[in-house]
């Protein structure tokens, strides 16, 4: 049965409400103002929220203010009730997150139509959250536990044995484990970045103040900054002879750690794909206040990819190729470009290339703001 928590200071009016609402087997609890139905919300959290305006001690929009502020009841549906029939005071009281508004005098079936249609779009709502819940578990308990061991085994087993036998060994075979104990050890270290970033990602795509904060976000000269990510993780492994990077400067409504993110998963993604003397070419172009850059290289794994097979927490294939990774890096990638509006494209081209791109709107050429 649904709660619904019904806020008026007309002891008439309130009394009225909650027996209409109670016919339709609502289950109904009253709070006389302001001030007793703000702590009503808090300590019965109904599933939906009937206030009116004008109250003594806290008015209705001080009401919405408080709730909006405080997690556990941010998401309830709330309704306005008001004698007020302005324009600007219904706009007003839209603004603060108010669902609906019920100008005094309505009938029942306003009162009716407006609490089941709050309700209903609530609940699908809830529906999509509890549907992406479960997929996200489901996910975890397929992907995760397999992704962590698989370095955890490798530092555990390299170092269990130097222990065992350091005594015997010379100092090439103790380096050449120290070095799987470094590599699986830095392995796990970007697993659990990857899973907490991408998390963090998917609270920040729900939230409209912090995803406009991202948008209001700019690097001015993007050039130093991607050559700098791409030559640093080639070098890294050992394959800057085989990068060709060619950038167009430009300046971009961005932020800076979420490109140089982008920068780094696209740059790992080619020496995994590619081998040792195989050449990766980097090219940016900016055409119509897009900004693009372009990843193409040889593709050893031999399968074809497109931007819709990229998925958190899904390898590529994972049944047929076992490749290192969980797949999180190219699903961060796609999740930032829903946020700022842009586009993750993958191309399977002829010889056996690959090429991954983004394009990043509201770009211009760099020289505009100097």
């Amino acid at each position: 049965m649904k709660k619904i928590l019904v806020i008026e200071d007309e002891e008439l009016l309130r009394t009225s409400l909650m027996e209409l609402l109670e016919i339709e087997d609502y289950e109904v609890i009253g709070a006389k103002d302001g001030v007793v139905g703000l702590q009503r919300a808090n300590d019965d959290k109904p599933d939906l929220i009937i206030c009116d305006i004008m109250m003594p001690r806290m008015n209705g929009y001080e009401v919405i203010k408080n709730l909006k502020e405080n997690p556990n009841t941010e998401t309830i549906p709330f309704i306005f009730l008001t004698a007020k029939a302005d324009k600007v005071d219904s706009r007003f009281g839209m603004d603060l997150g108010a669902d609906d508004y019920l100008t005094k005098p309505f009938n029942k079936f306003d009162l009716y139509n407006s609490v089941k249609s709050r309700l209903e779009k609530q609940s699908k709502v809830n529906q999509k959250y509890e549907a992406k819940i479960q997929t996200l578990k489901a996910n975890l308990a397929s992907t995760l536990p397999h992704e962590l061991r698989t370095p955890l085994n490798g530092i555990l087993a390299s170092s269990q044995f130097l222990l065992q036998e350091v005594d015997e060994l010379d100092k090439s075979e103790i380096k050449e484990l120290l070095q799987t104990i470094y590599i699986s050890g830095k392995r796990l270290s970007q697993l659990v970045t990857n899973y907490l970033l991408y998390s963090e990602i998917e609270i920040i795509s729900y939230d409209v103040d912090a995803c406009n904060k991202l948008l209001n976000q700019k690097i001015l000269s993007v050039k130093e900054l991607t050559e700098n990510v791409f030559k640093n993780r080639f070098e890294e492994n050992e394959r800057e002879l085989d990068l060709r990077i060619n950038i167009v400067d430009a300046q971009i409504n961005f932020s800076e750690s979420y490109y140089k993110k982008i920068c780094e998963e696209l740059a790992d993604n080619a020496y995994k794909f590619s081998n040792q003397d195989q050449l990766v070419k980097v090219t940016t172009h900016l055409e119509n206040e897009i900004f693009c850059i372009k990843v193409a290289n040889i593709n050893n794994l031999n399968i074809n990819i497109t931007a819709e097979d990229v998925s958190a927490y899904v390898q590529f294939n994972r049944d047929v190729f076992e490749q290192q990774g969980s797949g999180m890096g190219l699903a961060i990638v796609k999740k930032l470009m829903g946020i700022y509006n842009g586009k993750l494209n993958i191309r399977n081209l002829e010889n056996n290339y690959i090429e991954f791109s983004v394009e990043i709107p509201n770009a211009f050429p760099a020289e505009l703001v100097k």
